[in-house]
């Protein structure tokens, strides 16, 4: 863990040393926090991207905590653990090198809808598996983390069109507000997610290191399919809200740049 901070904090040095700011805030523009705030809560854009981050993280932490428990209590195969959450990390990152390709093909939030709400339909699917389907619960973890890999560039580009919009409403540029609050979300919504599974494996009388009754077998099994499923495809649903669309997004760049006099 030393070792992994030290190169941690070099990277995000080196991040800041070579990162050069590219979109300045409009000179008039004075520092209002109070303005800022009310204008960030007044954002429908930026209140729907929070909601669906909030909702699809926590998603993401059910069933990333609960796979422990699934292979350890239904399959009986905690060596398969390791080997299950790889498959996960190398499948998301194939989707993540190539998600900007597919956004200018579907769009940005169109993508990140199908995203969602495909991926969590797949990993509703972990609900027909039984203890001895391996190859299933392999294929269904690949199939679904590449397809919701897609959304971990789009919904901070989407944070980023949020920042356009809110100059192109208001006249102010608040991105390290906006950016900031993205931040704060994905935290929220992990601590969300493990409050949500704590409650769900003690309401399912979950008991550690002992023989699951069917009851707390069905809440681990419930966590690893249906529930962060349902999540998703209520995030996907709330996505429909988002109004910034590809049309509208070419609006806004086009009236920022005439204001700011760029060619």
């Amino acid at each position: 863990m030393v070792l992994y901070g030290v190169i941690a904090v070099a990277m995000l040095a080196l991040c800041f040393a070579s990162t050069r700011e590219r979109v300045a805030p409009p000179a008039q523009q004075k520092s209002n926090l109070n303005r800022d705030l009310r204008d960030l809560f007044t954002s429908r854009p930026w209140l729907v991207l929070v909601g669906v981050l909030l909702l699809v993280l926590a998603a993401f932490v059910i069933k990333g905590s609960v796979s422990a428990y699934y292979f350890k209590y239904f399959v009986k195969r905690e060596d398969l653990l390791g080997p299950f959450l790889v498959s996960n990390g190398l499948a998301f990152l194939a989707a993540v090198s190539i998600a900007s390709q597919l956004a200018k093909v579907f769009g940005k939030k169109r993508l990140f809808m199908m995203a969602i709400g495909i991926g969590g339909l797949v990993i509703g699917a972990f609900y027909i598996a039984g203890p001895t389907d391996i190859w299933l619960m392999f294929g269904l973890q690949i199939v679904s983390s590449f397809i919701i890999g897609f959304n971990s560039p789009l919904v901070f580009a989407m944070f980023a069109d949020t920042a356009d919009d809110a100059e192109w409403r208001t006249g102010r540029r608040t991105t390290g507000l906006i950016f900031a609050s993205a931040i704060f979300s994905t935290k929220a919504g992990v601590a969300i997610g493990a409050l949500i599974f704590g409650l769900i494996l003690d309401y399912f009388g979950y008991v550690a290191n002992v023989t699951q009754t069917p009851r707390s077998l069905h809440g681990i099994i419930l966590s690893m399919s249906w529930i962060p499923c349902a999540l998703m495809l209520l995030a996907a649903a709330l996505m429909q809200l988002y109004p910034l669309d590809e049309e509208m997004m070419v609006r806004i760049e086009s009236d920022l740049k005439d204001r700011r006099g760029e060619v």
